[in-house]
């Protein structure tokens, strides 16, 4: 008997514990769900939103990094270049032209061929390479030494050289600097 005494004893306390803070034992217990629930459904959902706007921004402080670092450069690459004297920059210019000048080039192919005694037969130029075809009696290697010597860059990448029609044609690629 002493036991169930004790056992409704207990109960009656916790009834009247329950009845006196009923209005905070159902709030702590509101509180507990709305809590577990946005921890569970809202919290993944809002770092989900989180990095879907920080990932962007992140990206694009990287490209504007690699971007700022690139014009750093381009901006050292233009000091550099400002700090060159005109002088040398003709002297470029002379040996790389900065467009394609075909009728320049065909000049100085038969200027080439004059200092070189040759008669210049045709010129034809490609969109890449020029081809010059010279006619002579004979192979003349005063010609190579002047192309080598010419201040232009200049590139013989082909020589055929044909004694019976009495002709050189050779295959010359010519630069330029693309602006």
């Amino acid at each position: 008997m002493p036991e169930q005494n004790k056992k409704e004893e207990m109960k009656e306390k916790i009834n009247k514990f329950l009845i006196d803070y009923f209005f905070w034992v159902n709030l702590s217990i509101v509180f507990i769900v709305l809590l577990s629930g946005a921890w569970l459904f809202i919290v993944p959902k809002y770092q989900k939103v989180v990095m879907k706007t920080v990932s962007p921004k992140i990206e694009m402080e990287e490209k504007y990094s690699a971007k700022s670092s690139d014009l750093a450069k381009i901006e050292k690459l233009i000091s550099a270049y400002n700090n060159v004297s005109q002088k040398d920059k003709d002297k470029v210019y002379l040996i790389i032209p900065d467009k394609p000048e075909e009728e320049e080039l065909i000049r100085e192919m038969e200027v080439i061929a004059q200092k070189s005694g040759l008669i210049l037969e045709s010129v034809r130029v490609e969109k890449v390479e020029e081809k010059t075809s010279i006619k002579t009696t004979y192979f003349n290697q005063e010609l190579l030494r002047i192309i080598e010597s010419y201040p232009r860059l200049l590139d013989i990448n082909e020589i055929n050289f044909d004694p019976d029609k009495e002709t050189t044609r050779l295959k010359i690629t010519t630069y330029y600097i693309k602006s």
